[in-house]
């Protein structure tokens, strides 16, 4: 009996032995990895804290010149590099070296473009002073925002971001269906630094490019694109000047702005990158279509047209605009922006209606503008009749305006730098190599 109890007595302390040193290796892994865990952390920590820093600086100042803060890191390493990726684009990155870990946070900011906006005005009301309501029937696809005061009744749908710094205005009843969120009043204070204030009026970017160009014409101009031909310009006396792609993109460059001191007719088919700029009214006489983009634009190939149209007056599409191409419908695709009044159709008000307005881009205004109306009558015997004028609508958003992917040349921006992304990693650092004896 001695010696199996032996043998067991044994066999029990092996394993009691075992699971000792199992509970300390445990308890030494465990202890390595919060180690790790806090030297990932307080890498982490000082990396974004420094990159911060940098970001509130650039919001509130807007140059490069960031110095790292005068604090102590605890014996960390620390650096600080702000670079311009563009005209209106930075990009901070921050890195810090604690122990054996290295922490990087890159903010990429931006200015952003008024033309990111699928709808924009600067008030929500008539020339009259009375209040322009969104109701059941509007669905409106991509940003949108006022500077004034939103109104709404029924139940609009809003398939993109809409912002405010007002609070606004319900009938009794409304409902709007807000699928990307909304911002009014103290909410779209407290992310102002993801939504900033834009000055839809200043151009001045705009106007100083146009002075530069040489497409800048005194009077009134016909201007019609011409697809892969480039564009035709024909001036108040009959002068015509037709400049080819290559023309263009030798004296421009591939960011062009045509400007005018007088009006501006315009149509035709759009290849490459342009703002038409004039300091009275620019009407629509035909269709404006890109070379190659489609009416819709959820197409996943990324083309690179694009036309902006600002006017100091308004913009306004002429009553027999649709007729060119033998049609009843009407084609746009631009970022327009009216500065004087709005957007709006010629004696929308009179005859039969003349088909559907599509618009595949953005619409930026002082107050919205009218392109056709809908009365119902009914009369003594209680039959109701419709007519209608001007156009239906059909107002889609071009989707590579958001993020700052594609922006009309030169069209107007916020003062300050907005967050787009922001990314914090942490890696090993390198053994350190010790020196040779």
């Amino acid at each position: 009996m001695g010696k199996p109890l032996l043998i067991t007595v044994g066999l029990l302390f092996m394993l009691f032995s075992l699971t000792m040193m199992n509970m300390r290796n445990r308890e030494a892994m465990v202890s390595e990895r919060l180690v790790s865990y806090y030297t990932e952390q307080h890498a982490m920590n000082i990396a974004n804290s420094v990159a911060e820093h940098a970001r509130r600086h650039i919001m509130a100042n807007s140059d490069n010149n960031v110095d790292i803060p005068a604090t102590d890191y605890m014996g960390t390493e620390v650096t600080l590099h702000v670079v311009n990726l563009g005209m209106f684009e930075k990009r901070i990155t921050a890195t810090s070296h604690y122990e054996n870990k290295i922490a990087e946070a890159v903010i990429e900011m931006y200015r952003l473009p008024i033309s990111e906006y699928a709808y924009f005005t600067n008030r929500e009301t008539s020339d009259g002073g009375a209040p322009i309501w969104f109701h059941s029937a509007d669905i409106l696809y991509g940003p949108v925002h006022t500077n004034g005061t939103f109104n709404f009744m029924g139940t609009p749908t809003f398939e993109g971001r809409i912002s405010s710094p007002n609070s606004p205005d319900y009938a009794s009843g409304a409902d709007p269906d807000f699928r990307q969120g909304s911002y009014f009043g103290a909410d779209y204070e407290n992310n102002s630094d993801q939504i900033p204030t834009i000055e839809y009026d200043n151009i001045s970017d705009l106007r100083g490019a146009a002075a530069l160009s040489s497409l800048k014409f005194e009077g009134n101009i016909e201007l019609e694109f011409l697809g892969e031909d480039g564009i035709k310009i024909v001036r108040s006396d009959g002068e015509e000047d037709v400049r080819s792609l290559e023309e263009l993109y030798t004296s421009e460059g591939d960011q062009v702005v045509i400007s005018s001191d007088g009006e501006i007719t315009i149509k035709g088919e759009v290849k490459g990158q342009y703002t038409v700029y004039s300091e009275k009214d620019i009407k629509i006489v035909g269709d404006v279509k890109y070379h190659d983009h489609p009416e819709d634009p959820s197409d996943e190939v990324e083309h690179e047209n694009v036309l902006g149209i600002a006017s100091e007056s308004d913009v306004i599409v002429c009553k027999d605009a649709h007729t060119v191409n033998d049609g009843s419908d009407l084609h746009i695709h631009a970022s327009i922006i009216a500065l004087g009044n709005s957007f709006y159709v010629e004696d929308y008000a009179e005859g039969s209606q003349r088909g559907t307005l599509h618009l595949v881009g953005g619409l930026i205004q002082e107050t919205r503008g009218a392109v056709g109306t809908m009365q119902s009558r009914t009369n003594r015997w209680g039959q109701t009749t419709t007519t209608y004028t001007g156009f239906d609508k059909d107002y889609q958003y071009d989707d590579r305006l958001g993020d700052n992917r594609i922006a009309p040349p030169f069209f107007p921006r916020a003062e300050s730098y907005t967050t787009r992304s922001w990314l914090t990693t942490v890696r090993e650092a390198p053994p350190i190599s010790e020196p040779p004896l």
